[in-house]
C-alpha cells in the first residue's frame, strides 16, 4: 500500500521541519513544505498530495482558510487545519470550509497522528455512497444530451458543452459553457452515460471532455484557462489515450 502523501503549509520553518520529521516517523510521505498561498498552489499542481496540513495564519495576502477554499474547489483532498488560535471568529471562518480536522498548537506526536487519521477517515466517509440510495436518479439521457434535474424542472445539456466534471463527495459538478450543474452521481455512473471515447477520468476528482483539452502538461491538462490535475494512478492511461510520448 502506498504511503499517504501530505503537503505541509506552514510559514514558521522550524515548526514545519518538526512536522516533517514527525510525519516521517509516523510513516507518512511528505510532499513538500509551502510557506504561502502561492507556493502551496504551485506544489499542489506538481506534487499531488493526498492531504494538506494547513496553518491558518500563513504569510502573504491570503491566509490558510482561503487556501483551503481553493483546495476544496480545485483538488478535493483531505484538509487538516493547524493553528495556535482558537478564538471564535477564526473557528467560525474555518468551519465554513468544512475541514476534515482541526489541530491546535502545540501538539505531540500522538496528537498529530490521531488528527491525521481522523481527518482521513472523515474525508473518505464524505466520499462514500449511502447504501441503498440511487445516486443518478436526477439525470436522464436523450440522444446527444443529458437532462439534469434542477428545482422542479429538467435542464438539457449537450455532451459537447460539458468541459470537465469535478467530484465533491457524492456529487458531481458539470462545468459547461459559462455555467455549472450539480448532480448526485458517481463518476462511474456518469461516465457510463456519456459517449464512449469522448470523456475520461484523469484524477479521482476530475474527468474531462477530451475534445476540450487545449494544453497537455506533465501532470495536468488545460481546458479554457483551468488547470486540471492528472492523478498519478491515471497518468499512464491518459498518456496512452492521448498518445503522449516521452
Amino acid at each position: 500500500m502506498s504511503k499517504v502523501r501530505i503537503l505541509i503549509v506552514e510559514d514558521e520553518l522550524i515548526v514545519a521541519e518538526d512536522i516533517r520529521n514527525l510525519l516521517k516517523l509516523l510513516g507518512y510521505e511528505v510532499a513538500g513544505i509551502a510557506t504561502s498561498y502561492d507556493e502551496a498552489e504551485r506544489m499542489l499542481s506538481l506534487r499531488m498530495p493526498d492531504m494538506a496540513i494547513v496553518d491558518i495564519k500563513i504569510s502573504g495576502k491570503k491566509d490558510g482558510i482561503e487556501l483551503a477554499e481553493y483546495i476544496r474547489y480545485r483538488y478535493h483532498i483531505a484538509i487538516l487545519f493547524l493553528s495556535s488560535h482558537a478564538e471564535k471568529e477564526t473557528v467560525e471562518r474555518a468551519k465554513k470550509v468544512h475541514p476534515d480536522g482541526y489541530l491546535l498548537k502545540p501538539f505531540k506526536k500522538k496528537d498529530l497522528y490521531t488528527a491525521i487519521e481522523i481527518a482521513l477517515s472523515n474525508f473518505n466517509l464524505s466520499r462514500e455512497t449511502v447504501p441503498g440510495e440511487e445516486l443518478d436518479e436526477a439525470t436522464y439521457i436523450l440522444n446527444n444530451s443529458i437532462f439534469i434535474k434542477k428545482d422542479f424542472a429538467f435542464i438539457k445539456v449537450h455532451y459537447r458543452d460539458i468541459k470537465w466534471i469535478q467530484a465533491f463527495g457524492n456529487y458531481l459538478i458539470l462545468h459547461c459553457n459559462g455555467e455549472k450543474h450539480t448532480v448526485r452521481s458517481t463518476f462511474r455512473d456518469m461516465l457510463d452515460k456519456l459517449p464512449e471515447g469522448h470523456f475520461m477520468q484523469v484524477h479521482r476528482s476530475f474527468a474531462v471532455n477530451l475534445s476540450q483539452i487545449k494544453v497537455i502538461r506533465q501532470n495536468s491538462l488545460v481546458i479554457e484557462n483551468h488547470n486540471i490535475p492528472i492523478g498519478r494512478t491515471y497518468l499512464d492511461k491518459v498518456k496512452k489515450e492521448l498518445e503522449i510520448k516521452q
